[in-house]
């Protein structure tokens, strides 16, 4: 394996990447068993969305905003992590009780 010439720090982390490691943190302190690999994939997914937001690169930025709610649905799914306003839990509740 080669080594790099040069050791460069890694990039600071953007907004996208510490609001989803946050989420990341808080769920697991919750106890909720998310995947590494999906943890990784979602989180490598914000760093790139994070560096295209900084250098304004729009190109596939569809398709990779897309691909990095998908891994976020999936890391997250079952374990009510989501965005934490509790909208989908209330409008369940409301169909529920109104027998719809």
């Amino acid at each position: 394996m080669t080594q790099p010439l040069w050791e460069t720090p890694a990039p600071a982390a953007g907004p996208l990447r510490r609001i989803l490691s946050g989420q990341i943190d808080a769920a697991r302190e919750r106890g909720a068993d998310l995947p590494d690999d999906l943890a990784l994939i979602a989180l490598s997914l914000a760093d790139r969305i994070d560096y295209a937001n900084a250098h304004h690169e729009r190109r596939g930025f569809v398709m990779l905003t897309a691909e990095y709610r998908q891994a976020r649905d999936q890391l997250f799914a079952g374990v009510g992590a989501g965005d934490g306003d509790g909208f989908d839990a209330a409008l369940a509740e409301f169909v529920a009780s109104t027998n719809l």
